[in-house]
Protein backbone atom coordinates (compact mmCIF):
# COMPACT_ATOMS: atom_id res chain seq x y z
CA UNK A 1 0.00 0.00 0.00
CA UNK A 2 2.79 2.40 0.73
CA UNK A 3 4.79 1.31 -2.33
CA UNK A 4 1.71 2.02 -3.92
CA UNK A 5 1.29 5.66 -2.81
CA UNK A 6 4.62 6.47 -3.06
CA UNK A 7 4.82 5.89 -7.08
CA UNK A 8 1.79 7.78 -7.27
CA UNK A 9 3.27 10.60 -5.80
CA UNK A 10 6.27 10.34 -7.91
CA UNK A 11 4.15 10.12 -11.37
CA UNK A 12 2.44 13.09 -9.96
CA UNK A 13 5.72 15.51 -9.55
CA UNK A 14 6.45 14.54 -12.61
CA UNK A 15 3.22 15.80 -14.15
CA UNK A 16 3.36 19.16 -12.32
CA UNK A 17 7.19 19.59 -13.25
CA UNK A 18 6.15 18.94 -16.95
CA UNK A 19 3.30 21.55 -17.04
CA UNK A 20 5.69 23.48 -14.94
CA UNK A 21 8.08 23.71 -17.98
CA UNK A 22 5.62 23.48 -20.54
CA UNK A 23 4.33 26.96 -19.31
CA UNK A 24 8.02 28.27 -18.61
CA UNK A 25 7.29 28.99 -15.04
CA UNK A 26 9.32 26.26 -13.26
CA UNK A 27 12.82 27.70 -12.25
CA UNK A 28 15.54 27.62 -14.58
CA UNK A 29 13.09 27.07 -17.78
CA UNK A 30 13.47 29.69 -20.20
CA UNK A 31 10.21 30.30 -22.87
CA UNK A 32 8.31 27.38 -23.66
CA UNK A 33 8.60 23.75 -22.37
CA UNK A 34 11.94 21.73 -23.84
CA UNK A 35 13.03 18.86 -23.39
CA UNK A 36 15.99 19.48 -21.73
CA UNK A 37 13.80 20.65 -19.10
CA UNK A 38 12.36 17.11 -18.31
CA UNK A 39 15.48 15.29 -18.49
CA UNK A 40 17.75 17.54 -16.11
CA UNK A 41 14.88 18.67 -13.67
CA UNK A 42 16.13 22.60 -14.01
CA UNK A 43 18.04 23.79 -16.28
CA UNK A 44 21.02 21.63 -17.90
CA UNK A 45 23.29 21.04 -15.48
CA UNK A 46 26.17 19.32 -15.83
CA UNK A 47 25.14 16.15 -14.34
CA UNK A 48 22.78 16.33 -17.65
CA UNK A 49 25.58 16.13 -19.60
CA UNK A 50 27.65 13.11 -17.59
CA UNK A 51 27.18 9.39 -18.16
CA UNK A 52 26.31 6.53 -15.41
CA UNK A 53 28.61 3.75 -16.37
CA UNK A 54 28.37 0.50 -14.29
CA UNK A 55 32.22 -0.62 -13.63
CA UNK A 56 33.87 -3.42 -11.42
CA UNK A 57 34.33 -2.40 -7.90
CA UNK A 58 36.32 -4.99 -6.13
CA UNK A 59 35.89 -8.93 -7.06
CA UNK A 60 32.51 -9.47 -5.86
CA UNK A 61 30.67 -6.16 -6.36
CA UNK A 62 29.73 -3.51 -9.11
CA UNK A 63 28.92 -0.16 -8.30
CA UNK A 64 27.57 2.82 -10.34
CA UNK A 65 29.52 5.82 -10.83
CA UNK A 66 29.59 9.57 -12.22
CA UNK A 67 32.15 9.44 -15.03
CA UNK A 68 32.98 12.65 -16.75
CA UNK A 69 32.20 12.04 -20.49
CA UNK A 70 34.78 13.24 -23.01
CA UNK A 71 33.54 12.90 -26.65
CA UNK A 72 35.65 11.75 -29.51
CA UNK A 73 36.50 14.78 -31.89
CA UNK A 74 36.52 14.23 -35.70
CA UNK A 75 38.31 16.26 -37.93
CA UNK A 76 40.34 15.38 -41.22
CA UNK A 77 42.72 18.00 -41.45
CA UNK A 78 44.06 19.34 -44.70
CA UNK A 79 48.03 19.61 -44.79
CA UNK A 80 49.13 20.58 -48.52
CA UNK A 81 49.12 23.92 -48.93
CA UNK A 82 47.22 25.11 -52.53
CA UNK A 83 49.09 25.44 -55.89
CA UNK A 84 49.14 29.01 -57.00
CA UNK A 85 47.36 27.82 -59.84
CA UNK A 86 44.25 27.89 -57.92
CA UNK A 87 44.56 30.35 -55.33
CA UNK A 88 42.18 33.18 -58.16
CA UNK A 89 39.14 30.16 -57.83
CA UNK A 90 39.72 29.74 -54.27
CA UNK A 91 39.20 33.34 -54.19
CA UNK A 92 36.65 33.25 -56.51
CA UNK A 93 34.65 30.80 -54.22
CA UNK A 94 35.39 32.54 -50.95
CA UNK A 95 37.73 29.94 -49.48
CA UNK A 96 40.95 31.17 -50.09
CA UNK A 97 41.77 32.64 -46.62
CA UNK A 98 40.53 29.37 -44.89
CA UNK A 99 43.03 27.48 -47.44
CA UNK A 100 45.86 29.29 -45.17
CA UNK A 101 44.50 27.35 -42.44
CA UNK A 102 47.09 23.91 -43.12
CA UNK A 103 46.76 21.29 -40.12
CA UNK A 104 44.91 23.41 -37.78
CA UNK A 105 45.75 23.22 -34.47
CA UNK A 106 45.81 20.65 -31.56
CA UNK A 107 42.02 20.20 -30.14
CA UNK A 108 41.80 19.94 -26.71
CA UNK A 109 38.96 17.66 -25.95
CA UNK A 110 38.63 18.48 -22.10
CA UNK A 111 38.21 21.82 -23.43
CA UNK A 112 35.15 21.22 -25.99
CA UNK A 113 33.72 18.97 -22.97
CA UNK A 114 33.70 21.82 -20.92
CA UNK A 115 32.11 23.99 -22.96
CA UNK A 116 29.33 21.47 -24.16
CA UNK A 117 28.38 20.95 -20.28
CA UNK A 118 27.38 24.48 -20.42
CA UNK A 119 25.24 24.70 -23.63
CA UNK A 120 21.61 25.04 -24.13
CA UNK A 121 20.24 23.33 -27.24
CA UNK A 122 16.91 25.19 -26.51
CA UNK A 123 18.60 28.90 -26.81
CA UNK A 124 21.87 28.27 -28.45
CA UNK A 125 23.76 29.87 -25.99
CA UNK A 126 26.43 29.45 -23.46
CA UNK A 127 25.36 29.13 -19.91
CA UNK A 128 28.53 31.06 -17.47
CA UNK A 129 28.73 32.87 -14.31
CA UNK A 130 28.25 36.07 -16.64
CA UNK A 131 25.69 35.55 -18.76
CA UNK A 132 24.43 33.89 -22.03
CA UNK A 133 26.82 34.09 -25.06
CA UNK A 134 27.32 31.86 -28.48
CA UNK A 135 29.47 31.77 -31.74
CA UNK A 136 28.30 34.17 -34.20
CA UNK A 137 29.03 35.06 -38.22
CA UNK A 138 30.93 37.45 -36.98
CA UNK A 139 33.08 35.06 -34.96
CA UNK A 140 32.95 32.63 -38.06
CA UNK A 141 33.57 36.01 -40.56
CA UNK A 142 36.91 37.06 -38.19
CA UNK A 143 38.40 33.71 -37.47
CA UNK A 144 37.53 31.13 -40.51
CA UNK A 145 37.37 34.08 -43.25
CA UNK A 146 34.46 32.53 -44.73
CA UNK A 147 31.81 34.61 -46.61
CA UNK A 148 28.66 34.60 -43.86
CA UNK A 149 26.74 36.93 -46.83
CA UNK A 150 24.99 35.15 -49.33
CA UNK A 151 22.66 32.87 -50.66
CA UNK A 152 21.69 29.74 -48.10
CA UNK A 153 23.53 26.51 -49.42
CA UNK A 154 20.61 24.24 -49.73
CA UNK A 155 18.93 21.89 -52.56
CA UNK A 156 18.60 18.17 -53.05
CA UNK A 157 20.25 15.11 -52.25
CA UNK A 158 19.81 13.06 -55.38
CA UNK A 159 21.38 13.21 -58.58
CA UNK A 160 23.61 11.39 -61.15
CA UNK A 161 26.74 11.51 -59.07
CA UNK A 162 28.87 9.64 -61.35
CA UNK A 163 28.43 12.25 -63.99
CA UNK A 164 28.54 15.41 -61.69
CA UNK A 165 32.10 14.02 -60.89
CA UNK A 166 33.30 13.15 -64.38
CA UNK A 167 32.21 16.68 -65.41
CA UNK A 168 33.59 18.49 -62.03
CA UNK A 169 36.28 16.35 -61.36
CA UNK A 170 37.53 14.82 -64.30
CA UNK A 171 37.40 11.61 -62.48
CA UNK A 172 35.04 9.00 -60.19
CA UNK A 173 35.29 6.67 -57.59
CA UNK A 174 34.73 3.24 -57.87
CA UNK A 175 31.53 3.16 -55.25
CA UNK A 176 29.42 5.96 -54.32
CA UNK A 177 27.40 5.20 -50.69
CA UNK A 178 24.79 7.65 -50.40
CA UNK A 179 26.66 10.08 -53.07
CA UNK A 180 29.73 10.33 -50.64
CA UNK A 181 32.93 10.71 -51.61
CA UNK A 182 35.97 9.46 -49.88
CA UNK A 183 38.58 12.00 -49.04
CA UNK A 184 41.56 9.49 -49.12
CA UNK A 185 40.27 9.30 -52.64
CA UNK A 186 40.28 12.84 -53.18
CA UNK A 187 43.87 13.56 -51.31
CA UNK A 188 44.92 10.67 -53.23
CA UNK A 189 43.60 11.64 -57.10
CA UNK A 190 44.25 14.87 -56.25
CA UNK A 191 47.63 15.08 -54.28
CA UNK A 192 49.56 16.85 -56.74
CA UNK A 193 49.18 19.67 -59.75
CA UNK A 194 51.06 20.13 -62.93
CA UNK A 195 52.47 23.27 -63.54
CA UNK A 196 51.81 23.00 -67.17
CA UNK A 197 48.26 21.81 -66.37
CA UNK A 198 45.12 22.85 -68.32
CA UNK A 199 42.67 25.23 -66.57
CA UNK A 200 40.15 22.49 -67.18
CA UNK A 201 42.46 20.02 -64.74
CA UNK A 202 42.91 23.07 -62.61
CA UNK A 203 39.40 24.07 -61.59
CA UNK A 204 38.68 20.02 -60.83
CA UNK A 205 41.87 20.15 -58.61
CA UNK A 206 40.29 23.61 -57.10
CA UNK A 207 36.95 21.79 -56.48
CA UNK A 208 38.73 18.94 -55.08
CA UNK A 209 40.72 21.10 -52.56
CA UNK A 210 37.58 23.12 -51.62
CA UNK A 211 35.63 19.45 -51.00
CA UNK A 212 38.53 18.46 -48.59
CA UNK A 213 37.81 21.85 -46.56
CA UNK A 214 34.21 20.79 -46.26
CA UNK A 215 34.63 17.59 -45.43
CA UNK A 216 37.89 17.44 -43.48
CA UNK A 217 37.23 20.83 -41.56
CA UNK A 218 33.99 22.91 -41.68
CA UNK A 219 31.24 19.90 -41.82
CA UNK A 220 32.68 17.23 -41.40
CA UNK A 221 30.68 14.33 -40.04
CA UNK A 222 31.30 11.46 -37.79
CA UNK A 223 32.53 9.06 -40.75
CA UNK A 224 35.35 11.38 -40.43
CA UNK A 225 36.62 10.37 -44.26
CA UNK A 226 33.65 11.25 -46.25
CA UNK A 227 32.06 14.24 -47.54
CA UNK A 228 28.73 14.61 -49.87
CA UNK A 229 28.70 15.06 -53.14
CA UNK A 230 25.99 17.64 -53.10
CA UNK A 231 28.40 20.25 -51.82
CA UNK A 232 29.88 19.78 -55.50
CA UNK A 233 26.96 20.82 -57.23
CA UNK A 234 27.57 24.32 -55.62
CA UNK A 235 30.79 24.57 -57.14
CA UNK A 236 30.11 24.16 -61.03
CA UNK A 237 31.02 28.40 -61.26
CA UNK A 238 33.70 29.57 -58.90
CA UNK A 239 32.06 33.08 -58.86
CA UNK A 240 29.07 31.80 -58.06
CA UNK A 241 29.75 29.51 -55.84
CA UNK A 242 31.10 33.06 -54.00
CA UNK A 243 27.82 34.12 -53.52
CA UNK A 244 26.70 31.34 -50.99
CA UNK A 245 26.92 31.58 -47.16
CA UNK A 246 29.65 28.80 -46.38
CA UNK A 247 30.23 30.23 -43.07
CA UNK A 248 26.13 29.82 -42.11
CA UNK A 249 26.34 26.54 -43.42
CA UNK A 250 29.71 25.69 -41.24
CA UNK A 251 27.69 27.37 -38.19
CA UNK A 252 24.34 25.60 -38.66
CA UNK A 253 26.05 22.36 -38.54
CA UNK A 254 28.54 23.03 -35.48
CA UNK A 255 25.31 24.37 -33.34
CA UNK A 256 23.48 20.91 -34.53
CA UNK A 257 26.37 18.84 -32.89
CA UNK A 258 26.48 20.88 -29.99
CA UNK A 259 22.25 20.06 -29.48
CA UNK A 260 22.72 16.68 -30.40
CA UNK A 261 25.60 15.75 -28.13
CA UNK A 262 24.05 17.63 -24.83
CA UNK A 263 22.23 13.99 -25.74
CA UNK A 264 24.28 11.50 -22.57
CA UNK A 265 24.03 8.44 -24.98
CA UNK A 266 26.50 10.63 -27.55
CA UNK A 267 29.98 10.02 -27.59
CA UNK A 268 31.07 11.83 -30.66
CA UNK A 269 30.60 15.26 -32.42
CA UNK A 270 32.10 16.65 -35.63
CA UNK A 271 31.29 20.35 -36.95
CA UNK A 272 33.51 22.52 -37.15
CA UNK A 273 35.74 21.87 -33.70
CA UNK A 274 38.51 24.44 -34.66
CA UNK A 275 36.33 27.46 -34.40
CA UNK A 276 34.79 26.56 -31.32
CA UNK A 277 37.65 25.86 -29.69
CA UNK A 278 39.25 29.47 -31.31
CA UNK A 279 36.24 31.14 -29.80
CA UNK A 280 37.05 29.64 -26.27
CA UNK A 281 40.53 30.78 -26.26
CA UNK A 282 40.09 34.15 -27.69
CA UNK A 283 37.26 35.42 -24.96
CA UNK A 284 38.62 33.53 -21.89
CA UNK A 285 42.16 34.13 -21.49
CA UNK A 286 42.68 32.50 -18.20
CA UNK A 287 42.61 29.15 -20.40
CA UNK A 288 44.32 30.11 -23.21
CA UNK A 289 47.67 29.12 -23.89
CA UNK A 290 50.90 31.33 -25.10
CA UNK A 291 51.36 32.05 -28.34
CA UNK A 292 54.48 33.35 -30.31
CA UNK A 293 53.93 36.07 -32.71
CA UNK A 294 51.29 38.58 -33.71
CA UNK A 295 48.00 38.00 -35.02
CA UNK A 296 47.45 36.27 -38.32
CA UNK A 297 44.28 36.52 -40.89
CA UNK A 298 42.32 34.08 -40.46
CA UNK A 299 42.56 34.97 -36.92
CA UNK A 300 42.37 30.77 -36.29
CA UNK A 301 45.57 30.78 -37.09
CA UNK A 302 47.08 32.26 -33.78
CA UNK A 303 47.15 28.97 -32.61
CA UNK A 304 48.61 27.35 -35.25
CA UNK A 305 52.73 28.15 -33.98
CA UNK A 306 53.95 26.95 -31.21
CA UNK A 307 51.88 26.69 -27.88
CA UNK A 308 52.31 26.86 -24.18
CA UNK A 309 49.86 25.29 -22.08
CA UNK A 310 51.99 26.24 -18.93
CA UNK A 311 50.03 26.39 -16.07
CA UNK A 312 46.66 25.79 -17.95
CA UNK A 313 44.42 22.83 -16.81
CA UNK A 314 43.69 20.30 -19.03
CA UNK A 315 41.50 18.03 -17.02
CA UNK A 316 38.03 18.87 -17.35
CA UNK A 317 37.26 19.16 -13.36
CA UNK A 318 39.91 21.79 -13.15
CA UNK A 319 38.57 23.54 -16.66
CA UNK A 320 35.11 23.64 -14.71
CA UNK A 321 35.98 25.03 -12.27
CA UNK A 322 38.12 27.97 -13.59
CA UNK A 323 35.14 28.81 -15.51
CA UNK A 324 32.93 28.83 -12.66
CA UNK A 325 35.33 30.74 -10.72
CA UNK A 326 36.70 33.77 -13.43
CA UNK A 327 33.91 33.71 -16.23
CA UNK A 328 31.95 36.92 -14.49
CA UNK A 329 34.98 38.81 -13.86
CA UNK A 330 37.23 37.74 -16.76
CA UNK A 331 35.08 36.96 -19.34
CA UNK A 332 36.38 39.43 -22.79
CA UNK A 333 33.01 40.37 -24.98
CA UNK A 334 34.85 41.79 -27.22
CA UNK A 335 37.78 40.30 -28.21
CA UNK A 336 38.60 41.50 -31.69
CA UNK A 337 38.43 45.48 -30.56
CA UNK A 338 42.37 45.01 -29.78
CA UNK A 339 44.17 47.61 -32.56
CA UNK A 340 46.68 44.89 -32.85
CA UNK A 341 44.41 42.34 -34.23
CA UNK A 342 42.28 44.92 -35.89
CA UNK A 343 45.74 45.66 -37.75
CA UNK A 344 45.73 42.40 -39.66
CA UNK A 345 42.05 41.89 -40.72
CA UNK A 346 41.36 42.71 -44.47
CA UNK A 347 39.75 46.30 -45.53
CA UNK A 348 36.02 44.24 -46.91
CA UNK A 349 35.79 43.23 -42.56
CA UNK A 350 37.15 45.98 -41.27
CA UNK A 351 34.11 47.53 -40.36
CA UNK A 352 30.55 45.63 -38.78
CA UNK A 353 28.56 43.55 -41.01
CA UNK A 354 25.29 43.94 -40.76
CA UNK A 355 23.99 40.29 -41.08
CA UNK A 356 26.25 39.62 -37.95
CA UNK A 357 23.75 41.11 -35.40
CA UNK A 358 20.83 39.56 -37.20
CA UNK A 359 18.79 37.10 -35.33
CA UNK A 360 17.95 34.84 -38.54
CA UNK A 361 17.92 31.10 -38.85
CA UNK A 362 20.84 29.32 -40.09
CA UNK A 363 20.84 26.51 -42.53
CA UNK A 364 22.29 23.90 -44.60
CA UNK A 365 20.31 21.38 -46.50
CA UNK A 366 18.57 19.51 -43.86
CA UNK A 367 19.94 21.33 -40.99
CA UNK A 368 18.31 24.42 -39.63
CA UNK A 369 19.77 26.24 -36.43
CA UNK A 370 19.17 29.89 -34.84
CA UNK A 371 21.34 32.81 -34.30
CA UNK A 372 20.23 34.09 -31.22
CA UNK A 373 22.20 37.68 -31.57
CA UNK A 374 19.42 39.06 -29.14
CA UNK A 375 20.52 36.71 -25.86
CA UNK A 376 23.99 37.84 -26.80
CA UNK A 377 24.17 41.64 -27.61
CA UNK A 378 27.31 42.52 -25.12
CA UNK A 379 29.51 40.51 -27.82
CA UNK A 380 29.10 43.50 -30.31
CA UNK A 381 29.09 46.37 -27.89
CA UNK A 382 25.40 46.89 -27.17
CA UNK A 383 23.31 47.15 -23.56
CA UNK A 384 21.84 43.50 -23.24
CA UNK A 385 18.46 43.45 -21.65
CA UNK A 386 15.92 40.50 -20.96
CA UNK A 387 15.26 38.42 -24.29
CA UNK A 388 12.30 37.10 -25.49
CA UNK A 389 11.00 33.37 -25.53
CA UNK A 390 13.83 31.52 -27.65
CA UNK A 391 12.73 30.05 -31.11
CA UNK A 392 11.53 26.31 -30.66
CA UNK A 393 13.16 24.04 -33.38
CA UNK A 394 12.62 20.88 -31.58
CA UNK A 395 11.17 19.73 -34.64
CA UNK A 396 14.17 20.80 -36.73
CA UNK A 397 16.64 18.92 -34.23
CA UNK A 398 15.01 15.77 -35.13
CA UNK A 399 15.19 16.11 -38.60
CA UNK A 400 17.82 15.55 -41.29
CA UNK A 401 18.84 14.00 -44.41
CA UNK A 402 18.68 10.01 -43.96
CA UNK A 403 16.01 8.22 -45.65
CA UNK A 404 15.08 11.80 -47.62
CA UNK A 405 17.02 11.52 -50.76
CA UNK A 406 14.54 13.27 -52.73
CA UNK A 407 13.66 16.23 -50.93
CA UNK A 408 13.96 19.35 -51.94
CA UNK A 409 15.13 21.60 -49.18
CA UNK A 410 15.12 25.18 -50.56
CA UNK A 411 11.07 24.16 -50.70
CA UNK A 412 10.97 22.15 -47.44
CA UNK A 413 12.48 25.03 -45.39
CA UNK A 414 11.30 27.97 -47.72
CA UNK A 415 10.09 29.75 -44.58
CA UNK A 416 13.19 29.57 -42.91
CA UNK A 417 14.80 30.64 -46.23
CA UNK A 418 12.85 33.65 -46.39
CA UNK A 419 13.55 34.72 -42.52
CA UNK A 420 17.38 34.57 -43.77
CA UNK A 421 17.05 36.48 -47.26
CA UNK A 422 15.34 38.98 -44.88
CA UNK A 423 17.58 39.59 -42.22
CA UNK A 424 17.05 43.42 -42.23
CA UNK A 425 13.91 42.95 -40.84
CA UNK A 426 15.29 40.66 -38.34
CA UNK A 427 17.34 43.05 -36.20
CA UNK A 428 17.32 43.08 -32.51
CA UNK A 429 17.35 46.16 -30.61
CA UNK A 430 20.61 47.90 -30.12
CA UNK A 431 21.82 50.27 -27.93
CA UNK A 432 25.67 51.37 -27.30
CA UNK A 433 26.69 50.59 -23.95
CA UNK A 434 28.77 54.07 -23.00
CA UNK A 435 30.84 51.92 -20.58
CA UNK A 436 31.64 48.00 -19.56
CA UNK A 437 29.88 48.87 -16.23
CA UNK A 438 26.15 49.23 -17.82
CA UNK A 439 26.38 46.38 -20.16
CA UNK A 440 23.27 45.10 -19.30
CA UNK A 441 19.88 46.32 -18.04
CA UNK A 442 19.28 46.75 -14.41
CA UNK A 443 17.14 43.60 -13.93
CA UNK A 444 19.00 40.98 -16.61
CA UNK A 445 21.58 39.62 -14.01
CA UNK A 446 18.78 38.40 -11.87
CA UNK A 447 16.39 37.58 -14.40
CA UNK A 448 19.20 35.16 -15.46
CA UNK A 449 20.54 33.75 -12.10
CA UNK A 450 16.81 32.80 -11.58
CA UNK A 451 16.26 31.37 -15.00
CA UNK A 452 19.53 30.04 -16.54
CA UNK A 453 22.54 27.93 -15.24
CA UNK A 454 25.47 30.63 -14.69
CA UNK A 455 27.22 27.79 -12.26
CA UNK A 456 27.50 24.37 -12.54
CA UNK A 457 29.62 24.34 -8.87
CA UNK A 458 28.24 24.41 -5.59
CA UNK A 459 29.74 27.58 -3.85
CA UNK A 460 31.71 25.26 -1.49
CA UNK A 461 33.07 23.56 -4.55
CA UNK A 462 34.13 26.85 -6.09
CA UNK A 463 36.04 27.51 -3.09
CA UNK A 464 38.22 24.89 -4.32
CA UNK A 465 41.65 25.42 -6.21
CA UNK A 466 42.72 23.37 -10.00
CA UNK A 467 44.83 20.48 -9.57
CA UNK A 468 48.57 21.54 -10.05
CA UNK A 469 50.76 19.28 -12.00
CA UNK A 470 54.22 18.78 -10.65
CA UNK A 471 57.01 18.94 -12.47
CA UNK A 472 59.05 15.80 -13.43
CA UNK A 473 61.43 14.49 -11.05
CA UNK A 474 64.81 13.83 -12.18
CA UNK A 475 65.85 10.02 -12.21
CA UNK A 476 67.44 9.15 -9.31
CA UNK A 477 70.43 7.09 -11.45
CA UNK A 478 71.61 9.52 -14.18
CA UNK A 479 73.14 7.30 -17.11
CA UNK A 480 76.48 9.40 -17.48
CA UNK A 481 77.00 10.92 -20.69
CA UNK A 482 78.35 8.77 -23.67
CA UNK A 483 80.33 12.04 -25.28
CA UNK A 484 83.45 11.02 -23.12
CA UNK A 485 86.63 13.39 -23.42
CA UNK A 486 84.19 15.65 -25.34
CA UNK A 487 84.15 19.33 -23.86
CA UNK A 488 80.67 20.78 -23.82
CA UNK A 489 80.19 24.34 -24.51
CA UNK A 490 76.91 24.45 -22.78
CA UNK A 491 76.18 23.99 -18.55
CA UNK A 492 75.17 20.98 -17.27
CA UNK A 493 71.83 22.07 -16.65
CA UNK A 494 69.65 22.81 -19.74
CA UNK A 495 68.80 26.74 -20.09
CA UNK A 496 65.41 27.08 -19.39
CA UNK A 497 63.08 28.16 -22.76
CA UNK A 498 61.72 31.65 -23.06
CA UNK A 499 59.02 32.72 -22.12
CA UNK A 500 57.05 33.40 -25.58
CA UNK A 501 55.21 36.63 -25.98
CA UNK A 502 51.45 36.68 -26.20
CA UNK A 503 49.29 38.73 -28.51
CA UNK A 504 47.28 41.35 -25.95
CA UNK A 505 43.83 40.55 -26.98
Amino acid sequence: MFGSLLVLICLFSRLKQRDYCRTGTAPGCVGKWQPACIRAGSCLSYKYIRKKKTVPFGRKSRKIRDEDRILQLFVHNVKVPPPNRIIGYLREAGFEYFSRVLGGCKLQPTLIAALLERWRPETHTFHLPCGECTITLEDVSLQLGLPVKGRVVTGTCIDDWSALCHNLLGKVPDTFKGGLISLTWLQKNFNELDEDCSEDEAKAYARAYILRIIGGVLMPDKSRNQVHAMYLRHLVDFKDAGTFSWGSAALSILFREMCKTTHPDKNGISGCLLLLQSWAWYRMPFLRPIVKGSFVFPLVLTWSSDLSHRDIPDELRDIRLLIDQKAKAEFEWMPYSNAALRACIPPELSAPLDIWHATVPLICYATVEWHPTDRVLRQFGFVQSIPGPPVDLDKMHNLDRRGKVEVDWSERHLEWIMLWDSYNDSMPDRHHSSSPDVAVSPDYMTWFVRHGKPYLLSEEERAGSIHRRRNRRPPKHHRPSTNRGKTSTSSSTPAAPTSPSQPAL
